[in-house]
């Protein structure tokens, strides 16, 4: 439970990276996070301009898909591919 206080209300999207060593959060305001399975912050970057609606990370390896106004994708640290 104490998992679920830490999210934020603005939460769009959400989902693990493979080996769910990685969580990604998607916000209304298009900001994308990136945290390890124990909460702690990898990375925060700008996913798209007006909003993120959904997210999925490659079956393998790990690059983040960003859906929202445009589709990115990104490595964990936000660099764009």
């Amino acid at each position: 439970m104490d998992r679920v206080r830490r999210v934020k209300e603005s939460l769009r999207a959400l989902d693990w990276n493979q080996d769910e060593s990685l969580l990604t959060d998607s916000e209304f305001e298009g900001e994308i996070s990136v945290f390890t399975s124990d909460w702690k912050s990898v990375f925060r970057f700008m996913g798209d301009d007006k909003s993120v609606a959904e997210l999925d990370w490659h079956p393998i390896k790990n690059i983040i898909a960003a859906v929202g106004f445009t589709i990115g994708l990104f490595d964990q640290y936000g660099d764009t591919i």
